[in-house]
Order: structure tokens, then sequence, then C-alpha cells
């Protein structure tokens, strides 16, 4: 009876060690391999969305085809992390801090209290913030030193795959891309806000110099090595079947959209006719334009390339 075990036992061992082991070390090397091409591949797109500054659905959907070419599904998620230049008011006291500067009494929302700038910048109504003034102790109740101002603060602005998809994909995705919005000299000198652009028929996320742009990739499921794995090791790894997992991301570093002169499709450094016959030629047909042309074309920026954007 011992000897009928004893044979058994070896029988199965033996195709543990010269079947079972060297098929699992081969879908081993597989995953491996799956793991360096899904790597190259998240990378190179990573690095093409940062270097031309903006993302389209192509783009995008492109990505996944090759993802799928190394056999496995995936769930991708991505984040942008914009850098946003928010207008603020500033009412300034007579006092100087430590470092010579006035001290800020107050600070409102620039769209809170546009109406308010406006009459104080266009008729120099000097009083007319003096009752934030009033709420520090200290401060002169003359109406000649308060002071308001028109400056930004910089923030953080995160943008998930739901709502980077749902704009790419979206038929009323068009956001201006200017802050005309902005009436006075000083606001329309200011940074503008990272905005996301697109025509009225079709997403562009544009990025700006400076913001972050990641992905995350983790394949959903189960490869022949990890069930290879369960059963070698009784189920011991049950239930972690991740083979391959990416987090990778970087800062934009180029924005090909922005051109010196907005409306010059062809970058001649001129606004002629061959802009004009460009234009023309998109009406016609929709291909006849790259990513960037259109964002070029779109001269006024109301999300429509049309007669009206010709010089």
């Amino acid at each position: 009876m011992e000897d009928v075990v004893q044979r058994v036992f070896a029988i199965l061992l033996s195709v543990l060690i010269f079947f079972l082991l060297p098929l699992y070390i081969a879908f081993e090397k597989k995953d491996d391999i799956a793991y360096a091409l899904a790597l190259k591949i998240t990378t190179k797109f990573v690095d093409q969305v940062t270097e031309s500054g903006y993302l389209t659905m192509e783009m995008y959907d492109n990505y996944l085809g090759e993802l799928a070419t190394t056999g496995n599904v995936y769930e991708v998620k991505m984040e942008y992390t914009a850098k946003q230049y928010n207008p603020v008011i500033q009412i300034l006291g007579e006092k100087t801090g430590s470092n010579g500067k006035s001290v800020i009494v107050k600070e409102y929302d620039y769209m809170e209290k546009k109406d308010e700038y406006e009459k104080y910048e266009n008729e120099k109504v000097k009083d007319i913030f003096l009752d934030a003034e009033r709420e520090v102790t200290g401060f002169s109740k003359t109406r000649s030193t308060t002071k308001a101002q028109l400056t930004y603060k910089l923030s953080d602005r995160k943008f998930s795959t739901d709502q980077i998809l749902t704009f790419l994909n979206g038929s009323d995705n068009f956001v201006p891309s200017n802050t005309s919005s902005y009436s006075t000299k000083t606001a329309t000198s200011m940074p503008a806000n990272p905005r996301i652009y697109g025509l009225r028929d079709e997403g562009i996320m544009t990025l700006n110099t400076g913001d972050q742009f990641t992905i995350t990739v983790r394949n959903t499921n189960t490869t022949i090595a990890s069930m290879l794995f369960n059963t070698l090791t009784l189920g011991a790894n049950s239930g972690n079947d991740t083979k391959v997992y990416i987090n990778y991301g970087t800062t934009v570093k180029n924005q090909e959209y922005k051109v010196p002169l907005r409306g010059d499709i062809n970058q001649d450094a001129v606004l002629d006719s061959r802009d004009n016959a460009l234009i023309d030629e998109y009406i016609r047909d929709k291909s006849a334009l790259t990513t960037v042309q259109k964002i070029i074309a779109d001269r006024n920026g109301d999300g429509v390339i049309n007669s009206s954007d010709k010089n």
C-alpha cells in the first residue's frame, strides 16, 4: 500500500516539476512581456499628450487599441491637474506688514464684486470699499487710504477620467478659451485660467505648460500564470491577480496650439487669403485640418470654424 502511495506521489511530483512548473514559468514570462509592452505604450501616450499639450478622443482610442494588443483587459484611469488662476479683489489698508507691504484687509472673488471694482477703477470712487476697512481695528477711517487691487490666486483643479471622457464624447462641450469676460485692462493682463477647449462638434482638451497629466493602468483579467500559481499554491494568492500595474505621469512641456497669431493656420506669420482658403477647405471637408490647425483656425473663439473666422 505504501508503495502505491509513493508511486502516486512520485507521478504527481513529476507532473508538477516537468509539466506545470515550466508551463507556469512560460506564462509568467508572457506576463512580464505584457507589462513591458503596456509600460512602453502608456509612456508613449502620456509623453505624446504632454509634449503636444492637448488630448483628443482619437488619441485616447488609439492608446486603448494598442493596449489591447498585450492580450489583457485593463482599467485605465486618467487625471489632469491644471494650475488655475482665480481673479480676486484685495482691499489694502494703510498699515504695512513686516515686509513693508500694505496689509490685506479683505479679499473678494472678482465675479462677486466685479461691478464695484469696475466703478472703483473707472470712476476712481475711493470709498466704495471703505466698509471692508472699517472691520479692522486700527486702520484709518479716512477715505484716501483704502485701496483696491485686482490680482489672482493660484490653485489646482483636478479633472477625473469621467470628466475628461464626458467632455471628449459630449456634443455640448464648448468652453470659451479666453478671458474676455474680465472687462478691465488689469483683469485681461492676468494669466488666463486653464480652460478645457473644444469645437462644438468635437472635444479637444488643451493643457497648459506646467500642468500634470497622469495615467494609472491595471489589468482586471486573471492571466493563465495567475491561475497556475493559484493551482500550485492551493489558492494562497487568490484574489490578487494584478500582473500589470502602471502609474505614470509627467508635466506638460509644450503647447503646440499656442501660436503668436491666432488664425494663422499655415503659421507663416501673416493672416491672408491662404488662411481663408484653408477655412473654406475645412468647411467642405472636416478632415482637411489637423487638430492643432483647428484650434488655431477658430480665430474668434466661439467654438465653430466658419466664415466669421476669416480675416
